[in-house]
C-alpha cells in the first residue's frame, strides 16, 4: 500500500522535485541542492525497497502465484501488447476489410516547351494539353511486359492497384498563341542569336484525381526532358529539332521530331498527395517523345496554328 502511495507520489509530474526545493529551503543542511536531490533519490530507493519487502512478508515463502492470477495479469497484458503492434498494422494494410482501392478517377497532361536563362529568367509556351485521359484501366494484360511481378517495389502489389493511363496524341485544343507570341517564339528559336539561352526543355506536367485524400484529391507530378543546354558539344539532335520546329513556323508547315528516352513513365501515388517515380534496374522505363506540329491554315487572312 506505502510503495503504491510513493510510487504515484513520484510519477506525478514536478510534484517530487518541488517537494525536495521546499524542503531543502526550510531545512538547516550543509548540502547543497544537487547533494539534497541526490540524498532524496537514495531514500525513495531505501523506502520503496521496505515497502516492497513488507508486501513479500505477507506472501508465504515458497507459496506459487495462482494461474488466475497470472491470466488476470500477464495474459492481460501480453493481450493489449499484441493490439497495439498488430491493430495499426492491420487497419493501414490491404487486411482491412473496410479498405477500398483508391484508383483515379481522371487525369490530365500538359507540356510546356520552356526557356531557361542564365540570369534565371524563364519563358514558357504551351504546346500540348490533354485534360482527358481516352482510358483508365487496370494493367492485368503487360503486367509481365513491365516486369512488376520480380521488381522489389511492385512485387507485392496487387494487379487491381496499378493503373495504365491512355491519352489521346493529339491536343484537346489548337495552339491558341497570339501571332505576336509566336513571332516572338521563332526569334526564341534562333539559337545562334540567342546568346543569353542556358537551355530548353519540356515540362510535362501530370495532375492526377482520385477520391482520396477528400481535402486534396488531385496531385501532380512534373517530369523534364531536356532537348538542349548551351555549351554542351552533344545535343546536335536538340538543335535539329529546334530548327525544324523554327522553320515550320516560320513556313506554316507541317513537324515532327523525335525526343530519345525523354522522360520516365511508372509513377507511384503514396496515400498523401506526393508522386514518386518506380525505379526497376532490369527493366528501361524511359520512353521516346513525338513532338509534332500540323501547320496552319489562315483564317480571316490571319495564320491560325
Amino acid at each position: 500500500m506505502y510503495s503504491n502511495l510513493g510510487s504515484l507520489f513520484q510519477i506525478i509530474p514536478f510534484l517530487n522535485e518541488i517537494k525536495n526545493a521546499i524542503d531543502w529551503t526550510f531545512t538547516s543542511t550543509c548540502f547543497n541542492l544537487i547533494q539534497w536531490n541526490k540524498f532524496e533519490a537514495i531514500y525513495d530507493t531505501i523506502f520503496d525497497t521496505y515497502c516492497e519487502k513488507s508486501d513479500w512478508d505477507e506472501k508465504p515463502v515458497g507459496e506459487r502465484i495462482s494461474r488466475k492470477q497470472k491470466i488476470m495479469i500477464g495474459g492481460s497484458l501480453a493481450f493489449i501488447l499484441i493490439l497495439i503492434l498488430t491493430v495499426p498494422l492491420i487497419l493501414f494494410s490491404s487486411l482491412n476489410p473496410t479498405n477500398e482501392l483508391n484508383n483515379l478517377t481522371g487525369a490530365k497532361i500538359t507540356v510546356d516547351l520552356t526557356f531557361n536563362y542564365e540570369n534565371g529568367a524563364i519563358k514558357k509556351y504551351n504546346v500540348f494539353e490533354n485534360t482527358r485521359a481516352d482510358s483508365i484501366s487496370e494493367i492485368d494484360s503487360i503486367w509481365e511486359y513491365y516486369n512488376y511481378s520480380e521488381s522489389v517495389q511492385t512485387r507485392n502489389f496487387k494487379k487491381e492497384q496499378v493503373q495504365r493511363v491512355i491519352f489521346s496524341e493529339t491536343s484537346d485544343k489548337n495552339w491558341d498563341l497570339a501571332v505576336p507570341h509566336i513571332n516572338n517564339l521563332i526569334n526564341e528559336l534562333n539559337l545562334e542569336n540567342n546568346n543569353a539561352l542556358s537551355s530548353i526543355e519540356l515540362n510535362i506536367e501530370y495532375e492526377l484525381t482520385r477520391p482520396l485524400p477528400s481535402d486534396a484529391e488531385k496531385c501532380r507530378y512534373t517530369c523534364f526532358a531536356p532537348i538542349y543546354k548551351y555549351n554542351e558539344k552533344e545535343q546536335e539532335n536538340g538543335k535539329m529539332i529546334l530548327n525544324d520546329l523554327r522553320e515550320a513556323l516560320e513556313k506554316c508547315s507541317n513537324f515532327s521530331g523525335k525526343i530519345g528516352d525523354a522522360y520516365y513513365t511508372p509513377l507511384r501515388l503514396t496515400s498523401s498527395t506526393t508522386v514518386n517515380i518506380i525505379e526497376d534496374e532490369e527493366y528501361f522505363p524511359y520512353r521516346d517523345i513525338i513532338l509534332g506540329f500540323q501547320g496552319c491554315k489562315f483564317v480571316e487572312g490571319e495564320k491560325n496554328y
